[in-house]
């Protein structure tokens, strides 16, 4: 962090601890919207909403501090405790990213990247010698790298394409507009992704399937922050 920012950093962290709420998120939210992306910012960031009893936005946090630290306890454990308080329970289907052990995008790229050295030196060597291990080497490598690109890809996809309901209930509609078709409603907390934004307007897929159209005030989504 720069000098300014670990200042502001600090006079957050002072504020929460005086239990500040408000100044602590504005502190926070301050560094984030300057483009850094810590984990410790946004895990802070969530436990300050926590505290003040915005559900939507603390989950919301917690999940952009996951992205940027999986294997973090910390995170995990307070973003399972703020699930287990929201009204709506969506069994989620099962991916194969779900069953892998969980990096940070710099770490899949530097995974793919010595994969990729690995596979080519193996080809290279092939050209001029016919020997049997560059070809296994390079055989396995080439699926190591595939069994590394799909969780990422996922990972990618989930990490920029997703919101959280953060008003106490939200109505889900059918299409964009408030004179359509009511589908079902959600509360607070609820996870959602995104697969169109239209206006002030975005259309959702809950992890059971459902889809729907709710109002942006509605919610924070991850494409713009």
């Amino acid at each position: 962090m720069s000098t300014d920012i670990s200042t502001i950093f600090v006079k957050s962290n002072e504020a929460y601890n005086r239990a500040e709420y408000a100044d602590a998120i504005k502190g926070y939210e301050e560094i984030a919207a300057h483009g850094h992306s810590i984990p410790d910012v946004y895990l802070n960031l969530g436990n300050a909403h926590m505290k003040s009893q915005h559900l939507g936005n603390a989950i919301f946090y917690y999940k952009k501090a996951l992205g940027l630290s999986p294997r973090d306890p910390d995170v995990r454990y307070n973003l399972k405790y703020a699930r287990e308080k929201t009204i709506d329970r969506i069994d989620p289907k099962a991916s194969f990213s779900d069953v892998v052990v969980p990096f940070t995008s710099g770490e899949y790229l530097v995974l793919l990247a010595i994969f990729s050295i690995v596979i080519w030196s193996a080809q290279f060597m092939l050209l001029y010698r016919k020997w049997t291990w560059p070809k296994i080497v390079r055989n396995i490598f080439i699926v190591a790298f595939i069994l590394v690109a799909v969780p990422f890809s996922i990972s990618l996809v989930r990490n920029s394409h997703f919101g959280v309901i953060t008003h106490s209930e939200v109505n889900v509609y059918s299409a964009i507009g408030k004179d359509n078709v009511v589908l079902f409603t959600l509360h607070e907390g609820t996870e959602f992704d995104i697969l169109e934004k239209l206006d002030q307007w975005v259309l959702i897929q809950l992890a059971d399937g459902k889809k729907g159209w709710v109002s942006r005030e509605k919610i924070l989504d991850s494409i713009l922050r």
